[in-house]
């Protein structure tokens, strides 16, 4: 077992990205994009985007007011890789809550290896329980911009940790 133990920690992520898979690629793509944790203000915004092509002001809608980070991101996908606009195309936009939840899982594998070095059981341990917390699971399935928070506040946090956790940091990972 020893002799495996370095490599517990790739083990979960491996796992962790084919359950996702599994998850994700089966019944959450076949779910209506204006489903899930506030999906039509969510899809309203990106709608907006693609159809005036601007930013929207707070007032231009209930939900309108957020950050256009996310939003500006989705409607690329939709527009790149939807092909013409079809209901379907707003699929497209539920790769980047995707893909912001499964980097969490990431960020959780860098951080906990940054702060346990040496003992992998750990590592393997933090990576099962970011990979299995159904609200990842849950918001990542979803057109939602808070996997996308989720993951900025997390590479903030690994960022952060990585400058204090050296002797010396050089300027650029300021």
């Amino acid at each position: 077992l020893q002799r495996f133990a370095p490599y517990l920690p790739w083990i979960a992520l491996a796992a962790v990205h084919a359950a996702w898979f599994f998850i994700f690629l089966a019944p959450m793509m076949k779910i209506d994009p204006n489903v899930g944790y506030d999906a039509r203000g969510h899809v309203e915004y990106i709608l907006f985007l693609l159809e005036r092509g601007r930013l929207p002001l707070a007032t231009d809608g209930w939900a309108l007011y957020h950050p256009p980070l996310f939003y500006l991101a989705s409607a690329v996908a939709v527009k790149t890789f939807g092909g013409a606009y079809i209901p379907d195309a707003l699929k497209m936009a539920k790769y980047i809550p995707f893909l912001s939840g499964l980097g969490q899982v990431w960020l959780a594998f860098a951080l906990s290896r940054l702060i346990f070095r040496k003992d992998a059981l750990k590592v393997f341990f933090s990576v099962l329980a970011a990979g299995l917390m159904p609200m990842n699971i849950y918001m990542s399935g979803y057109i939602s911009n808070e996997s996308a928070h989720g993951f900025l506040a997390g590479a903030c946090l690994v960022a952060g940790a990585r400058v204090l956790a050296e002797k010396s940091s050089p300027m650029r990972d300021m």
